[in-house]
């Protein structure tokens, strides 16, 4: 027991950086260092991979995960720009990669406070998906004692004219979405004013669309950026 011991101490002696502390609970941190060495000192002998920079950009994204602050020298090797400028013509021709790519190029930037460069990926994102994603209000009832409808704020989700929605959604690289089996069921309030869910006064104006796992994640992560105001606090119907 003395020897692992020592190996994990000495492994995450090797991922300390700018003398940040390392989660001493982290699960297999030779892999990690592995990943490290892999994809930072080897990288030039693999210029052939043409997606080894979104691995880096993932190695690095986890890697400061461990950390208590953030790394200058993570910073520095992320330079996400760089990265995305690789990736571009590689995955030019696949949709469903390239938006799952930019939204972790987002949360990376929100990560360092980039608050600018995570603007524009999410925004990339939201162009190559085809999809209109708007705060707007419609007339509803929030309460079990309303009377008459009142504006609601509303995150309305529509795909652009003219796109056929079975070419948008299959696809091989999308993720499986979960089973909504294996979802958490939505839990009823039983309050004794507020609704369980805003009724609204025209509901069919304002069904999702049928969206891919990467769409759903792309809807919240447009949400999440949104400057947060009395009202976006709220809840909100989808």
């Amino acid at each position: 027991t003395v020897l692992p011991q020592l190996l994990t101490e000495a492994t995450l002696s090797s991922l300390l950086l700018d003398g940040e502390s390392v989660y001493s609970l982290v699960v297999n941190p030779f892999l990690l260092l592995l990943a490290r060495v892999i994809l930072t000192k080897c990288s030039a002998k693999m210029e052939r991979l043409q997606l080894l920079p979104w691995w880096t950009l993932r190695y690095i994204n986890l890697h400061q995960q461990i950390l208590e602050a953030r790394s200058p020298q993570l910073l520095s090797l992320c330079c996400v720009e760089k990265h995305v400028l690789k990736c571009q013509s590689t995955l030019s021709d696949q949709r469903s990669l390239a938006i799952q790519f930019h939204l972790e190029c987002a949360y990376i930037s929100l990560n360092y406070y980039e608050y600018g460069s995570a603007k524009e990926h999410i925004n990339t994102a939201k162009e190559l998906s085809g999809l209109h994603i708007n705060m707007t209000g419609a007339l509803g009832k929030r309460t079990r004692f309303q009377e008459k409808f009142l504006a609601q704020l509303l995150l309305e989700v529509k795909r652009q004219e003219g796109e056929e929605e079975a070419d948008q959604r299959v696809s091989e690289t999308s993720p499986t979405p979960t089973p909504q089996a294996s979802l958490p069921k939505d839990y009823h309030l039983d309050d004794d004013t507020l609704l369980d869910r805003i009724t609204l006064a025209e509901p069919d104006l304002y069904q999702l669309p049928d969206l891919s796992a990467e769409e759903q994640a792309l809807v919240l992560g447009v949400w999440k950026s949104t400057p947060i105001n009395r009202l976006a606090d709220k809840s909100v119907h989808p």
